[in-house]
């Protein structure tokens, strides 16, 4: 479509006005080319290809991996302080309930002599208002 070819071109009739023409793409001359060369331009184009390799992408990659590893090690640093913290504050939870523990025990026991002298102040009223009757 968008490739030009050479081609032999035959007139095979002209009229007044019109030409009959034949046209044949010329075949290309096979060129046979020797293995050896084509061996050695086929390392060469690898060796270009490895050279390229190792200029662009490896200094790439190899910065890419250092900054995952570095960020690996940041994020482990941080869990590994964030786990010391937590088992510190549940120690410190735990001493501040042992603390506490005496008042809270005495405060329970209060809050039960009041109620169980409400319960027995209701129930002698009860007695009362039945022995009245």
């Amino acid at each position: 479509a968008g490739i030009l070819r050479q081609c032999e071109v035959k007139i095979l009739e002209r009229g007044d006005g019109y030409e009959v023409i034949e046209r044949k793409v010329l075949k290309k001359e096979s060129v046979t080319r020797d293995p050896a060369v084509v061996a050695r331009e086929d390392i060469e184009k690898i060796g270009k290809f490895w050279v390229s390799l190792v200029r662009k992408d490896l200094p790439k990659h190899q910065k890419n991996f250092i900054s995952y590893y570095r960020k690996q090690l940041q994020d482990s640093k941080k869990f590994a302080e964030y786990c010391q913290r937590e088992v510190k504050y549940r120690g410190m939870r735990s001493l501040k309930l042992m603390k506490a523990a005496p008042m809270r025990i005495r405060k329970l026991a209060r809050d039960m002599v009041i109620f169980w002298k409400k319960v027995d102040r209701e129930q002698a009223d009860l007695r009362k208002k039945e022995e009245k009757e």
